[in-house]
């Protein structure tokens, strides 16, 4: 085979990097995402475990055994 090509073994699997953030530009709009979802308080969120959240269901404590 000619010098400037590359013999390409197709049986070695090819694993992406360990951190697949490495992919992206570091102006990437994925970065800002990731900061402001990590910032987030999840403990702070508001469950409604009576139903769907829509109006029709006001905010009630939850039930017995919830």
């Amino acid at each position: 085979m000619a010098q400037r090509f590359v013999n390409m073994d197709w049986n070695t699997p090819m694993l992406p990097p360990a951190d697949l953030r490495q992919w992206l530009p570091d102006d990437h709009i994925a970065h800002f995402l990731i900061e402001a979802l990590e910032s987030l308080n999840p403990d702070s969120a508001k469950v409604n475990h009576r139903a769907s959240g829509d109006k029709q269901f006001p905010e009630t404590p939850a039930w017995p055994g919830h």
